[in-house]
């Protein structure tokens, strides 16, 4: 008898679990994980590397260092999984880029920013809509179908969109006069 109350004790416990579990996720998938305060400063070589790049590939500097900042809080060695450096270049995903461009040092920050801004120009010949563009940078494909059905745009766009705006302010208020 206790032996079957004992496999019915565990039920319990894996339904308990199994609901956490699916209210843990509903709640994260809900939440933005980016970063939401906006820098104090932009570091003046990556600003420099920004312009550069932007200018290269015709990409608005300022969304550059909103992704920049937004991916690696314009923390140079960041990694995650196989996202890496400052813009989070997926290397898996992107190896063809990464041997075009000679890529020797992901992690580099002229390197990887122009890897980053290769994946977005190409992003960009596909997409006319930054909202797109920004949800398939992320690589978020569900995001970029709810976008398509519904409207919905994604956490990180939105976060993206109003960082662009902040430092463009920040950028107006910091340049010389």
């Amino acid at each position: 008898m206790s032996v079957n109350n004992g496999g019915q004790n565990m039920n319990k416990i894996k339904t308990i679990f199994a609901a956490l579990f699916c209210t843990l996720m509903f709640v994260l998938s809900s939440t933005s994980v980016y970063a939401q305060d906006p820098p104090e400063e932009i570091p003046d070589d990556i600003e420099g590397i920004a312009q550069y790049y932007g200018g290269m590939y015709g990409i608005d500097e300022n969304l550059i260092l909103a992704i920049c900042y937004t991916e690696s809080s314009f923390i140079q060695n960041v990694n995650v999984d196989s996202c890496k450096g400052l813009m989070q270049v997926n290397v898996e995903a992107h190896e063809q880029i990464l041997e075009n461009k000679g890529v020797t040092d992901i992690y580099d920050k002229w390197q990887n920013i122009n890897c980053g801004c290769m994946v977005l120009y190409n992003i960009m010949q596909e997409y006319d809509d930054i909202n797109e563009v920004l949800i398939r940078y992320n690589g978020d494909r569900t995001g970029l179908k709810r976008y398509r059905e519904t409207g919905e745009v994604s956490n990180y766009a939105q976060t993206i969109l109003q960082l662009r705006s902040t430092i463009e302010e920040l950028r107006k208020q910091n340049a010389p006069e």
